[in-house]
């Protein structure tokens, strides 16, 4: 069950990550300097676990309490990003369904492995 669901989740982040971009394709300028300190966090801290990953593949990096600071501002951008599709209705209801599917699926990721 718990790899079934590993796949799920998988593929529901690669849809989160499709609407980041949306948004990061779509910014204006002055939403660019409002969100500068959070693109510029993200490319770094992004950036900087790809080297460390490609320099020590095999090291306490691996652990999962490094990402906390990529999630925080891609948990500030991807709602950010609904303005952008909510203007039409089709893909409003398939983004709330993706945001309410991640958020049941991680929950029940986390919940069965305990």
């Amino acid at each position: 069950v718990q790899q079934k669901l590993a796949i799920l989740l998988s593929f529901l982040s690669l849809g989160l990550v499709v609407c980041l971009l949306i948004k990061l394709f779509t910014l204006k300028r002055l939403e660019l300097r409002q969100n500068f300190p959070l693109l510029l966090s993200l490319a770094l801290f992004i950036g900087s676990m790809i080297f460390l990953k490609i320099k020590l593949p095999c090291s306490c990096s691996n652990d999962f309490r490094y990402i906390y600071s990529v999630l925080i501002p891609i948990a500030i951008l991807i709602p950010q990003s609904y303005s952008i599709i909510s203007k039409k209705i089709l893909l409003r209801y398939l983004y709330l369904m993706l945001i309410s599917m991640f958020i049941i699926v991680s929950y029940t990721f986390h919940i069965i492995a305990l």
